[in-house]
């Protein structure tokens, strides 16, 4: 589970947390933690339920993530991102 700071990215952090209590074992990598209190709140939530969080300076090349991952979930940007055109590539 791909999160971002956003909304967008408080919502990944609840599909990991209902992926894990439905038997899933998501991995969360949330490069920029939002420093307000919701989103504290359901970083504390995961690490309770044991979704692990990798390393936010992991870098992992697209042929380790396909071996270390079924799926992979994009809560990063929502959908009124403005700059998502100019960035398609990246994404």
């Amino acid at each position: 589970m791909c999160c971002g700071p956003g909304n967008n990215g408080g919502d990944g952090l609840v599909a990991a947390r209902h992926l894990r209590l439905f038997g899933a074992q998501p991995t969360i990598f949330y490069p920029k933690p939002t420093p307000r209190p919701v989103f504290e709140g359901l970083v504390k939530q995961n690490h309770a339920i044991g979704n692990p969080f990798l390393d936010s300076h992991a870098v992992l090349s697209a042929e380790d993530l396909s071996r270390q991952y079924d799926i992979i979930v994009d809560a990063i940007f929502g959908r009124l991102w403005p700059a998502q055109k100019e960035n398609s590539s990246f994404l």
